[in-house]
């Protein structure tokens, strides 16, 4: 937020080109949110008295101009109502010896009503001519009431002077234009009680258009006594409406005290009688609204019969924001009728109705309808005024701004439903929310059916029961009932909505577990949940046998129904589980499963020649849990297969002729009754060589069912013999 600041008054001796012993009051101004440009600020004039000063400002995005004059250094000012062009960019008067001592400024005002000043400028003599020098200050009156008293001045260079009075101790102050020779060195005047309250001073006009103050003078009571002296004024207050405010003031030869307020900041004053302790040194009241914006002070009664007043007391209020209770809503009838749109809000300090017929990009003062400075606005409904937007600009107490929502005129009309309202899902707690959208209604009426439809009853206790949104928080026995609004229409015909419903959500259900995986390293492992009234799926592994839980982010599908990694030692060493939300927000897990490395067989038994009679020996290798061997023979080719009875990794045989051709095997088994059966190995025998013979004859005996029946026969002789004549 843009914060705008105008420092109003300056030093004289920095830019003003008069004496440093002349400094102007300092006043600042803080605007939020000004939107006006100031392009060129005004410039000092020099002049002459009887010639025409001229000031002009130049400024973009202004609505007002307002010049103004301070006859203080720039501590009050005055709306410049006698000067040509004051409420223009350019102003301009003829030039006196007064208006030569006033400072002058402008005050913009942008068309959304923030405002701004312009620098502070004067008219300064064109003449040649000196700075005056005051040579006796006027000294203190002593008299009665009913006297002549009299102050003067001497001054060297003067071309002009000016008396004042202050009533609030040099605070502010006022041309004594009542006394006579007010514009002279010397003023007179018939002394009075009030008189005596006042404390005042000289202007000097220097020749050369420069200006100096006297020192302050006061009446002082010829009768016995002593004129009081104020050794504590009161403080500003700064509290809530409701809060005990106490003022007080501390003085010397004080007869008496009265407690004053002004309703008009200080431009009159009133006894405030109805104060505790009002004619005492020590006023308290209870703060309210209406005497937040008061001003306060004491007048001290001195012992001798003189009066003064304290500094004055301001009550900064902690001033609650507007609250707006009831935004005015849309009126719906014909052309001709009278409308009326009113709205109902606490703590306003000002109301101003807006009317816009852009859709809201504009808005200007409704000034032409009744009670636009009021909470209600009303005027006859024309066509024009059937297109047009309203709403109402709210001042709080605090001074900050408020607007209402904007409303419009609607043509009456049957109801229509735009939108129905539709079924709400979700869990015991939520906030529920069912809305109908239509036009041409008057009036919204929800209820519930806690009977399938059967009877309905008005949802009076639910927050908007009456408007096109009915909101409540759900419980079991709210998520049993049906829900339609009824909506009556601006011809009084009436129409229902759709029934609609609060669905609770179903918890997760695991309708499948995933299962163990078995297989070999370097596969693809894949676990598979199924899960009704899901969410959401969260795989996890654990490295500490299931106390901790971590999720599996680095594998496929961590976060869907299925997980997926490649199979190697270390995933083998580690559980998985599948934790599962459900639409109802509460989890449920899967049961835990493993990923397990099957019997492999990674060396295969191979085809073995020994001697008869000699040992053979068969040996398989392999991967998996706890293992164990079953070696089986097969006398057929490997048709029919029974136990070579040997349960180890090695097979040893002492052959015989017989087993010439014999096929062995092992089935290796795991824990988990997986098996894999090795390849099938052949065993030849050797025969030694015949005497007389001169090599090593080897003998394949072919079994009856691997050869045709005749040759086996013969062979099976033949070998018979042979074994015969070897023995």
């Amino acid at each position: 937020m843009k914060k705008w600041i105008v420092a109003l008054g300056l030093a004289c001796s920095l830019s003003l080109g008069v004496s440093s012993n002349v400094v102007f009051a300092q006043e600042t101004i803080v605007q939020e949110n000004a939107p006006s440009t100031i392009i060129s600020q005004p410039k000092n004039f020099v002049g002459n008295t009887g010639s025409t000063a001229t000031f002009s400002v130049k400024a973009e995005n202004v609505s007002k101009y307002l010049w103004q004059y301070s006859a203080d250094n720039g501590k009050t000012w005055d709306v410049a109502s006698s000067f040509n062009g004051y409420k223009t960019d350019t102003v301009s008067f003829g030039i006196t010896a007064y208006r030569m001592s006033l400072l002058y400024r402008c005050i913009l005002t942008s068309p959304t009503g923030d405002v701004i000043s312009s620098d502070v400028v004067y008219v300064k003599s064109s003449q040649t001519g000196e700075r005056a020098t005051i040579t006796a200050h006027p000294v203190n009156f002593k008299g009665n009431d009913g006297e002549t008293g009299y102050f003067s001045v001497s001054a060297q260079n003067a071309s002009g002077y000016i008396w004042y009075y202050s009533p609030d101790n040099g605070a502010n102050w006022y041309i004594a234009n009542n006394f006579a020779g007010y514009q002279t060195n010397k003023c007179t005047f018939t002394i009075s009680s009030y008189r005596k309250s006042l404390m005042y001073r000289c202007k000097v006009i220097s020749t050369d258009g420069s200006m100096v103050f006297s020192n302050a003078a006061y009446i002082y009571s010829n009768e016995g006594g002593t004129r009081a002296k104020i050794t504590a004024h009161p403080q500003d207050y700064s509290g809530d409406i409701g809060s005990t405010v106490s003022f007080s003031v501390s003085a010397e030869n004080a007869a008496a005290y009265v407690w004053q307020y002004s309703t008009d900041n200080k431009v009159s004053w009133n006894n405030a009688t109805t104060l505790s302790g009002y004619n005492t040194p020590t006023c308290t009241f209870t703060l309210n609204n209406y005497r937040a914006g008061l001003v306060y002070r004491c007048k001290v009664i001195s012992s001798d019969g003189s009066v003064l007043f304290s500094n004055p007391a301001y009550i900064h209020a902690n001033v609650p924001a507007v609250v707006i209770s009831q935004q005015p809503v849309d009126y719906t009838g014909a052309i001709g009728d009278p409308a009326t749109f009113s709205v109902q809000a606490s703590n306003v300090s000002s109301y101003l109705w807006q009317y816009s017929q852009d859709g809201g990009q504009n808005w200007y003062t409704a000034s032409s309808f009744e009670g636009y400075t009021t909470r209600k606005i009303s005027f006859t409904v024309n066509n024009y005024r059937s297109t047009l937007s309203f709403r109402c600009k709210i001042t709080g107490l605090d001074g900050k701004v408020t607007y209402t929502d904007a409303v419009k005129f609607i043509k009456g009309g049957s109801a229509t439903i735009l939108s129905q309202p539709t079924n709400v899902t979700g869990l015991i707690g939520d906030s529920v929310t069912f809305t109908v959208k239509a036009e041409n209604v008057d009036s919204y009426t929800w209820y519930y059916s806690p009977d399938n439809g059967a009877s309905w009853y008005t949802a009076s206790s639910f927050a908007g029961y009456n408007t096109n949104s009915v909101s409540f928080t759900s419980t079991s026995y709210r998520a049993s009932l049906l829900y339609k609004c009824k909506l009556t229409g601006n011809d009084k015909r009436v129409i229902y909505t759709d029934v609609v419903r609060f669905v609770l959500h179903e918890p997760a259900k695991i309708v499948s577990e995933p299962e163990d995986y078995y297989g070999l390293d370097g596969e693809n492992v894949s676990f598979t949940v199924v899960a009704e009234n899901a969410k959401s799926y969260v795989w996890q592994y654990s490295n500490d046998g299931g106390t901790n839980w971590y999720t599996a982010s680095s594998f496929a599908g961590y976060n869907t129904d299925t997980l997926s990694f490649s199979m190697t030692s270390y995933r083998r060493s580690i559980p998985y589980r599948c934790k599962v939300v459900g639409k109802d927000g509460k989890e449920v897990y899967s049961k835990v499963v493993r990923c397990y490395q099957v019997a492999h067989i990674t060396t295969q038994p191979q085809e073995t020649k020994v001697k008869v009679g000699s040992t053979a020996t068969f040996a398989v290798s392999a991967t998996g849990d706890d293992l164990s061997y079953a070696w089986e023979v097969s006398q057929d080719g490997g048709k029919t297969w029974k136990s070579a009875n040997n349960t180890t990794s090695k097979l040893e045989v002492v052959t015989t002729v017989d087993m010439t051709d014999n096929l062995y095997r092992c089935v290796v088994t795991d824990k988990y009754g997986y098996s894999d059966v090795s390849n099938s190995a052949r065993l030849i025998v050797l025969l030694d060589k015949n005497p007389g013979e001169d090599e090593t004859e080897i003998l394949s005996l072919k079994k009856p069912e691997q050869a045709p029946q005749e040759e086996v026969v013969v062979e099976e002789e033949a070998i018979t013999e042979e074994i015969v004549e070897e023995e």
